[in-house]
């Protein structure tokens, strides 16, 4: 089961779409790090 769940995720600037539909699951002990 994931402690963390993102699900089709988008963040846009103006009219560029930096990420788009992105899903995300972290489970118990995981660690994730997301640079940018």
């Amino acid at each position: 089961m994931a402690r963390l769940s993102l699900d089709n995720v988008t963040k846009s600037f103006a009219n560029f779409d930096a990420v788009k539909d992105v899903s995300i699951d972290v489970g118990d002990g995981e660690f994730l790090a997301v640079l940018g």
